[in-house]
């Protein structure tokens, strides 16, 4: 919501918050070799997902696990798979593997099972429904139905039993995202292609309950019943995805649509609003027409930036190179500037699932790559800002001979300690792998890594690495360049203390000098102009001798720094610094009606 300046009202515009601000970080040494997160030399991972499981502050990894069975150098099913999940901890920088919790089951029933993702609920007023979802395509009943379960707020337990969410089979590919619409209430929305006749399948989803301070309705109940989301068109819309934008109460779901014959170079990626009471909004909206065939596409929303990111791979049909791209798409489905070349080199490549390093606004695109379609042998990042400029690309696996499957980045953080204790973030990384065995199709395992590992010491939302560094880094580059804030420019007075609380205001004000003489009423209203009575100013009050601001305001600097706040320093209290003019940002600015100081 944006709050509109009254006329003639003073504005503080707020650098850095300490109290209730989104944990931030440093970074610092991740762990030098990725992890095995569950590896079994009897079971084979397929496919996999992540999420930030807030009731526990960890990650929650849910993959499918089929028991090795072959015939003739084919995969086969014997009906005894599962879908299993597993805690991982937070980084610790001493120790190279993070805690881990026991692997358990989140699947019952037997039969084929496969394609999970989780979605988890993070605002509730009641901790006992921070619960995660888990969902995938089960063939218990004979059919290709959708399956669900609630992962209770330990994160280690089902609670209740998996429930059916779809039956009218072939119901494949589902996609979660939890619409978190207050504090108290959350809706799930639950995609998944279905597939209505040989040629032809549209995407189509179901509501699910998640918190609700109500008690009317406990997480994982389900919202009336399936509807159609992508407007029916011939051919195929399929593996879809979706993402929530929590200012309009909204989900993004986008698709593979190939509306000629699937697979061709007709393919192009799709999208359309759902409301989170299920209502479409407008009709299919186009995100991507390039030639080739584009293709499995993931969405996230950015709530800094007030839109979503679509990525998706995107092949050749003439050279059989695959590629990744992306394009930023406004609220309202519609595309913002031309499509984001992520990564398109001689290497086959294909997108994983995108995250937000929360601390930097930058998109952390996990991709696997190699020679050929077939052969996926590399595990890499992409770093992309906020504004859909490509940053960096690195290595995330050491191995680069063994198979390996789609890619998965989440994020997830620490929330901020009392007493000066250091806050956490990063993303975590996920992906099957096939180096710790000889069958690349039946010896995968389930791999990890931390990356953007960061640390907040003093914890007050200022990276560890932009005080001691000197600058913020906006844009993430590592480097100090336009739009930057560098503190060297500032007193050493004014300068960060990376073990004690910081937090910078500067602070602005309206004043009306309609002669342009410089004279006018002081906020006491002394020292009016003669021949201008109506010249005021809504300034701070000057005060003679005070120390550091010289202006009334600076027995709020003496009461922050008499706080009773713990710093990692030892020494109680919060550096505020109140920036009036002496720093460089503080001043007046002309009496405007109207005028909107959080534009």
């Amino acid at each position: 919501m944006r709050h509109r300046a009254v006329q003639g009202t003073l504005a503080l515009v707020l650098l850095v918050a300490v109290v209730g601000a989104q944990p931030t970080d440093t970074a610092v040494a991740a762990p030098a070799d990725e992890f095995v997160i569950q590896e079994d030399d009897a079971q084979q991972m397929r496919t996999l997902d992540a999420t930030w499981h807030a009731g526990a502050g960890q990650f929650l990894v849910v993959w499918s696990e089929h028991p090795d069975h072959s015939l003739n150098g084919s995969e086969v099913h014997s009906g005894d798979d599962k879908i299993r999940g597993r805690l991982v901890g937070l980084a610790d920088p001493a120790v190279a593997v993070p805690a881990m919790g026991a692997a358990f089951d989140i699947s019952t029933g037997g039969a084929s099972k496969d394609f999970p993702q989780v979605a988890h609920v993070l605002d509730t007023l009641i901790p006992a429904q921070q619960v995660s979802l888990v969902v995938w395509t089960d063939h218990r009943d004979g059919g290709a139905d959708i399956y669900g379960q609630i992962v209770d707020s330990s994160g280690t337990a089902r609670q209740g039993s998996n429930f059916k969410i779809s039956g009218a089979d072939p119901d494949n590919f589902p996609a979660v995202a939890y619409g978190q619409r207050d504090s108290g209430d959350g809706v799930f929305l639950v995609v998944w292609e279905r597939e209505l006749a040989s040629n032809d399948s549209e995407v189509y989803g179901q509501l699910i309950q998640g918190a609700d301070a109500s008690g009317v309705n406990a997480p994982g109940t389900l919202i009336g019943s399936n509807f159609q989301i992508s407007a029916s068109e011939s051919w195929f819309a399929s593996a879809p995805a979706v993402a929530f934008d929590p200012a309009n109460d909204r989900f993004l779901v986008t698709w593979t649509d190939d509306s000629f014959f699937p697979g061709d170079s007709s393919s192009d990626i799709y999208g359309r609003i759902v409301t989170a009471t299920g209502g479409t909004v407008g009709g299919n909206k186009l995100i991507s027409s390039q030639t080739g065939a584009e293709g499995s596409p993931q969405v996230l929303f950015h709530p800094e930036q007030n839109e979503y990111l679509v990525v998706w791979t995107r092949g050749l049909t003439s050279s059989g190179a695959t590629s990744v791209y992306g394009q930023r798409v406004d609220t309202s489905g519609n595309t913002t500037g031309g499509a984001i070349n992520i990564a398109a080199t001689a290497a086959q490549e294909g997108a994983g699932e995108p995250a937000i390093d929360r601390e930097t606004g930058s998109y952390i695109v996990p991709i696997i790559s190699g020679p050929n379609v077939v052969t996926r042998i590399e595990v890499e990042m992409v770093k992309v800002s906020a504004t859909g400029t490509v940053v960096s690309r690195e290595d995330v696996a050491s191995d680069t001979a063994a198979n390996k499957g789609p890619a998965v980045a989440v994020y997830g953080a620490t929330p901020l300690a009392p007493g000066g204790a250091a806050t956490i973030s990063e993303v975590l990384i996920v992906w099957r792998d096939a180096r710790a065995g000889s069958d690349p199709l039946l010896d995968q395992n389930v791999y990890g890594n931390m990356v953007e590992v960061k640390t907040d010491t003093d914890g007050d939302g200022l990276l560890d690495s932009w005080e001691t560094n000197g600058f913020v880094d906006m844009n993430d580059n590592g480097v100090l360049d336009a739009g930057d804030f560098d503190f060297t420019t500032l007193p050493a007075a004014n300068r960060p203390n990376v073990n004690h609380k910081d937090l910078y205001i500067e602070i602005d004000w309206m004043e009306v000098d309609a002669d342009g003489d410089g004279v006018f009423c002081d906020s006491l209203g002394n020292g009016c102009d003669p021949n201008q009575p109506g010249d005021h100013s809504h300034g701070p009050l000057p005060v003679a001798g005070s120390l550091p601001t010289g202006t009334s305001f600076d027995p709020v600097i003496t009461s922050f720094a008499n706080a009773p706040v713990n710093n990692p320093d030892g020494v109680t209290g919060i550096n505020l610094y109140l920036d009036v003019g002496q720093m460089g940002g503080g001043g007046p600015t002309p009496d405007v009606a109207g005028l909107d100081f959080f534009a």
